[in-house]
């Protein structure tokens, strides 16, 4: 739990990640956004807040990191107590784990390197009929369980949001 939300996990190999992704305001929300600046803004994709519903929250990387601006390993920043931002070493583990050879479930076509379908949802994407693309087939989407939404981004030069539907971004500590 956290800000009275309570968030789903999901067991990949020897991790647990968090399902869902967060919705928790440090009152960053109410930072104004700064082109080209980090000042800890955090909010809704188009400022429409039904969307963090689904969604999550967006979050400028010293937001997420609750206002530390040093690369840190296992920072809690605005996780739940006994949780943390994922570290690169932890994202690497968990892309190799699917990629490697004896999870080819994991792979699109049995290539590891198509491992993003098994992360994503299995709708809300813009449709594509590309094969292995997130979009196509959706419904084959999500082998993990991880259920990684297109919550699109707030773009850093300009105060404008882009690519809901196409994209989702995560940082690391």
């Amino acid at each position: 739990e956290r800000d009275n939300q309570s968030y789903a996990t999901v067991q990949i190999g020897n991790q647990c990640w968090m399902q869902e992704n967060l919705n928790y305001d440090r009152d960053c929300d109410s930072t104004d956004w700064v082109a080209y600046t980090d000042t800890m803004w955090c909010g809704c994709y188009n400022n429409s807040s039904t969307l963090c519903d689904t969604y999550g929250k967006l979050y400028q990387w010293s937001a997420a990191m609750d206002g530390t601006t040093t690369p840190q390993a296992e920072a809690q920043g605005v996780c739940p107590d006994s949780w943390h931002i994922p570290t690169r070493n932890e994202i690497n583990e968990l892309t190799s784990f699917l990629s490697s050879p004896s999870n080819s479930q994991y792979q699109c076509g049995g290539n590891p390197a198509y491992i993003a379908k098994s992360l994503s949802s299995s709708y809300g994407w813009i449709s594509t009929t590309t094969n292995c693309m997130i979009g196509n087939n959706q419904q084959t989407n999500n082998a993990t369980g991880f259920n990684v939404l297109p919550a699109g981004f707030k773009l850093y030069n300009v105060d404008a949001f882009g690519n809901m539907g196409a994209q989702a971004s995560y940082w690391n500590s």
